[in-house]
């Protein structure tokens, strides 16, 4: 069938019967637009993603002047849209960077490590600058939180150590060798700010080590004679000639010494360690005092050594 152009009148009975039929079918037709809109629509996007994926760097040169002139003309309300788009979706905008960041965890880490590296004095200065600025709140929030997480801080720093003590005590030992001073002087602040801590904490560790302390000090002992041969064997003629010019009693049983101490220091009358324990004279050889059962206690080796020769 030939196609004849349409004259006026067949296109004005065109329009008025597609009219009608509009008229009579409002849904059916709002649909069909709909339809071919979103048809005509996702074609031109279509288009768009072609060409700008054809033209990309041109048309960023080519836009930036202009982005950058908007934002510099629009700074504070478009700074106020943004800000109020995350107060309005807080909690999924933190999905999105939680998800993104655990699917990019490695990248990131790389990024930051390439970035500190280039600019490490501008990255401390800025987190001096901040912790500066925010000192009072930064320890406060760190307090509160060290409260809060205190069985989980601790048990963490357990398990690091644990895993790396050797390393740790490597890095301590290098650390403190190459600079002592500011050890030790803290050291010496702590134990005089803490003095019953100190004390407490030395008596646990010694009498958790005091089998290896006994063989310390032996092996102390015996290297001391080895390496001052002559001084050892004048302090044990010195004290074997004390013995000889004082009435000494032959056989001393030194357990029932211990035992008839019911476990007290005889010189400061505190109990026993199980570590550091002497058998004083109490009148000294040097004083004329005899070498008999009855003028030797059981004491502290540390109260024994500031009793010295005196008579208490």
């Amino acid at each position: 069938m030939a196609n004849y152009p349409l004259n006026a009148a067949h296109k004005a009975k065109y329009a008025a019967t597609r009219k009608a039929y509009r008229l009579a079918h409002p849904e059916e037709m709002h649909a069909k637009d709909k339809a071919a809109h979103v048809k005509r629509h996702d074609k031109e996007v279509e288009q768009r993603k072609v060409y700008y994926a054809a033209n990309k760097e041109r048309l960023a040169a080519a836009h930036k002047p202009y982005q950058q002139a908007y934002y510099v003309a629009n700074r504070e309300r478009i700074k106020a849209r943004v800000k109020a788009y995350a107060a309005a979706n807080k909690k999924s905008i933190a999905e999105k960077i939680k998800a993104y960041r655990a699917a990019h965890s490695e990248s990131l880490k790389a990024k930051r490590r390439a970035y500190y590296q280039v600019n490490r004095q501008k990255c401390l200065a800025a987190v001096q600058a901040r912790y500066k600025a925010k000192r009072a709140e930064i320890a406060a929030y760190k307090k509160e939180y060290q409260q809060k997480k205190a069985e989980q801080i601790a048990t963490k720093k357990r398990a690091h150590y644990l895993a790396k003590r050797d390393d740790i005590s490597a890095w301590y030992k290098a650390h403190y060798a190459a600079n002592p001073a500011p050890a030790k002087a803290r050291a010496r602040a702590y134990q005089q700010a803490n003095p019953d801590k100190v004390k407490a904490a030395s008596k646990r560790w010694r009498t958790a080590n005091a089998v290896s302390l006994a063989a310390m000090k032996l092996e102390w002992q015996r290297a001391d004679a080895r390496a001052h041969p002559e001084k050892y064997r004048e302090r044990q003629a010195r004290h074997h000639a004390l013995k000889l010019s004082a009435r000494v009693e032959r056989r001393i049983s030194y357990k029932q010494i211990l035992r008839d101490s019911k476990g007290l220091c005889g010189i400061c009358h505190k109990p026993l360690d199980l570590f550091g324990i002497d058998f004083d004279h109490i009148v000294p050889l040097s004083r004329g005092g005899p070498h008999t059962k009855d003028n030797i206690q059981a004491t502290h080796a540390r109260c024994n050594r500031a009793k010295g020769a005196k008579v208490i």
